[in-house]
């Protein structure tokens, strides 16, 4: 619409232009007739828009998920009914010798023995050993299993150790090892009293949740 106002005020200026061209006049009605003409010429020019995009940019939500911290928990005994047995475990029964409080000289050689039974449901073969765990040694070593022990047997097994020297009372830990190394079961205990103080009592060490470090 614009474009064809544009054509019929351009055509009759262009046409007094030529006019007055023609004519040669110098009139100055002439003279205002053309500089209107020419002021009408110098049309605006339209300057268009430029239309602007904004970009908004979303953000990437990371995964904040927290991973499960393991448990520290540590089963030493037969799991709660309705659980899958272990394969390796073991229950302390009995102090067949050696009871705790026993008091000996210092230096003096011992043969402590403890009565386990098997609570895993894989058979014990003589490659496990009751081995030391924590406490006082005693100058103690691993004793092998002397016989295959199948699930639900009981066993005696016995480890030959030496009273410290030093006065006072001694305890040491004890656990069973399979074959491949790894400990299970409930840890055992001995606990003796080297003369040259007063002898003093501890109660009898059945681990099953505040275990010593292996």
């Amino acid at each position: 619409m614009r474009q064809t106002m544009r054509c019929f005020i351009i055509l009759p200026v262009l046409a007094l232009v030529l006019a007055g061209c023609g004519s040669g006049s110098t009139d100055e009605n002439y003279k205002a007739t053309r500089a209107a003409a020419l002021t009408e010429l110098a049309l605006p020019t339209e300057t268009l828009p430029i239309p602007t995009e904004t970009v908004t940019l979303t953000p990437t939500v990371g995964n904040t998920e927290t991973p499960p911290t393991p448990s520290a928990t540590r089963t030493f005994t037969q799991p709660p009914a309705g659980n899958a047995p272990l394969c390796d475990n073991s229950v302390y029964i009995s102090d067949v010798t050696i009871p705790d409080g026993t008091v000996l000289q210092p230096g003096e050689g011992f043969l402590k023995t403890w009565s386990l039974r098997n609570t895993g449901t894989c058979s014990w073969s003589t490659a496990y050993g009751l081995d030391f765990s924590s406490g006082a040694r005693m100058d103690g070593v691993i004793a092998y299993v002397p016989q295959e022990v199948g699930p639900g047997d009981t066993i005696e097994i016995s480890v030959g150790l030496s009273a410290p020297t030093t006065p006072g009372t001694h305890t040491g830990y004890w656990r069973l090892k399979n074959a491949d190394g790894v400990f299970f079961g409930e840890w055992v205990s001995v606990n003796i009293v080297v003369a040259g103080s007063a002898a003093t009592t501890a109660p009898t060490e059945i681990l099953t949740e505040a275990a010593p470090s292996s």
